[in-house]
């Protein structure tokens, strides 16, 4: 974000925005003759350094028009000289005018009778904060599961503790390197390796909570693994329906107090049993 912000002064400056006492300071006194590209960064005041190693992050956003027959693309500092017919990058070291003018002297004008000015390319010519960040951020994909964490009756440290499990980053045992360790589910106390697949639904603990759900508040969930449930619930626990809002609240809160029943038998020495995890699930959803 703040690269963002920073980077807003930079597009000022190339604007030449008429209403800023800074830039007019700026292009009088720092820059002078030179460029946002060509100013020496070594012996500057530290904001300023700052600034000027922001402005390769900002190329890729740019389009420079020149009147003189040029189409200049900030990116990569490469220059597209283009005509009707073809068009041929030449690479410059420098953004040298009188240099484009020499290459293009006898390419007809692409911008005849306009003023060289520099374009955002990026988010319908708009150069703003948010257009910023996604360009520093490029925006991912939604997940699949995002919607199972959104609803009215959402608790915040339940949809934490979810959001781990969803992305299996809770500290399970499998994730864990320690030779010593005991590795083996401590929910059931068989055999098998304390995972995030085992431990949602597949451990006979979860499976008793699960059951006492289904008798209590008809939560329906179907055990076919860990991922491709979480994928089947983000299909059918859509929108904004009373009984789909429930059901993404008590994933979260069956998810996140089987998660803390672990810990306490892991790390306290204490133990509940499936009936009171249950129970204290649907509590807080009902109080919710």
């Amino acid at each position: 974000m703040n690269q963002a912000l920073m980077m807003r002064h930079i597009w000022r400056i190339l604007q030449r925005d008429p209403r800023s006492i800074w830039v007019a300071w700026v292009l009088r006194y720092r820059l002078r003759s030179h460029t946002l590209w060509t100013s020496s960064v070594t012996a500057a005041p530290w904001c300023w350094r700052k600034l000027l190693k922001l402005c390769p992050l900002l190329r890729d956003g740019l389009e420079y028009r020149f009147s003189e027959r040029t189409t200049h693309n900030g990116a990569a500092g490469r220059l597209n000289v283009e005509d009707s017919d073809s068009a041929r990058p030449v690479e410059l070291a420098v953004f040298d005018r009188l240099r484009i003018q020499e290459i293009v002297s006898d390419l007809p004008l692409i911008y005849p009778h306009q003023t060289d000015e520099i374009k955002w390319k990026l988010n319908k010519g708009m150069c703003s904060t948010s257009a910023l960040l996604s360009l520093l951020q490029p925006t991912s994909p939604r997940v699949a599961w995002h919607l199972l964490l959104s609803g009215k009756f959402k608790i915040p440290r339940h949809g934490f503790v979810l959001w781990l499990a969803f992305l299996e980053r809770l500290s399970t045992m499998d994730r864990i390197w320690a030779p010593q360790a005991n590795s083996s589910c401590v929910l059931c106390g068989g055999l098998a390796v304390e995972s995030h697949s085992h431990m949602f639904f597949e451990c006979s603990f979860s499976q008793r909570c699960l059951m006492i759900l289904k008798r209590r508040v008809r939560f329906c969930w179907v055990q076919r693994g860990w991922q491709t449930d979480i994928l089947w619930a983000s299909r059918r626990w859509r929108g904004t329906h009373l009984l789909n809002m429930t059901s993404r609240a008590m994933l979260a809160a069956i998810v996140y107090h089987i998660w803390g029943e672990r810990n306490s038998r892991r790390f306290l020495a204490t133990s509940s049993s499936a009936d009171s995890v249950a129970a204290r699930a649907i509590e807080e959803v009902r109080l919710e």
